[in-house]
């Protein structure tokens, strides 16, 4: 990952693609760019979606509950 961003949100998961969404414009504003990828921990993640916004999803254990850690890849 060349940038990131860890973003916590107490209210995961719940309308996960609504808070995506608003770390991802947080992520744009500060790097100038749109984030390509997500890592969000697997009790978050739902399992149906791989992709919301245009930005990749993926499940690992390594990310704390109630945090995405959005990057480009």
């Amino acid at each position: 990952m060349e940038i990131g961003l860890l973003w916590y949100d107490p209210q995961l998961p719940s309308a996960l693609p609504e808070h995506l969404d608003r770390a991802a414009r947080r992520f744009e504003a500060r790097f100038g760019r749109k984030p390509t990828v997500c890592y969000v921990n697997q009790v978050d993640l739902d399992g149906t979606a791989e992709q919301i916004h245009g930005i990749h999803l993926k499940a690992v254990p390594d990310i704390l509950p109630h945090h995405l850690w959005l990057g480009v890849e």
